[in-house]
């Protein structure tokens, strides 16, 4: 049988908007309140949050976590600031399991997206659909991260309809795309 632990974890950093990455050991936590670019770390075995002390180079919310065996990945959001509305980004930061490493790989995505919801994953690549390009604007975008090689792409396979904030329930051959906030009005 199953059980669910009701042992809580307080963490040291309030969070709004996280983004998280599940390594097979450990999982990442991005975007405090006060500190947008801070990446916590909770590690399995022992329960224990940490502040591992390589944040992020973008100052984030609304961003998508994604991660292969080794590498997890940090992907578009929105950097918000003095403008308002805050834009949509395009970039992508990849985290090194060995050793907390933080990096920028050179990829981006090929469109600046945010809330694009967790994505569908295989061992090869991890797929990022639907999301808000700007204010008001869904989108029904496919796009395509490449593990082996750190590369974008569009495949044009895109969702039936515009969504944001999409959920993936993910077998060996497919993702089935659930829950929404719905088509943009």
């Amino acid at each position: 049988t199953s059980s669910l632990s009701t042992n809580p974890i307080v963490s040291p950093v309030a969070t709004y908007r996280a983004c998280d990455i599940n390594a097979p050991t450990c999982a990442y936590f991005t975007h405090g309140i006060l500190n947008l670019s801070l990446v916590r770390k909770l590690d399995y075995t022992t329960d224990a949050e940490s502040l591992p002390g390589n944040d992020s180079t973008y100052n984030l919310q609304t961003g998508t976590g994604t991660q292969s065996n080794y590498f997890g990945y940090i992907c578009g959001g929105f950097s918000p600031g003095p403008v308002s509305p805050a834009s949509a980004i395009s970039s992508i930061s990849k985290m090194d399991y060995n050793g907390d490493v933080l990096t920028i790989p050179g990829a981006n995505l090929p469109e600046a997206t945010q809330a694009m919801g967790n994505p569908g994953t295989t061992d090869q690549y991890s797929y990022m659909m639907g999301g808000v390009l700007a204010p008001g604007s869904f989108t029904n975008l496919t796009q395509r991260l490449d593990f082996s090689s750190d590369t974008c792409s569009l495949p044009g396979n895109n969702l039936p309809s515009t969504y944001k904030d999409t959920r993936t329930i993910n077998t060996a051959n497919y993702s089935f795309v659930v829950g929404n906030t719905g088509p943009a009005p």
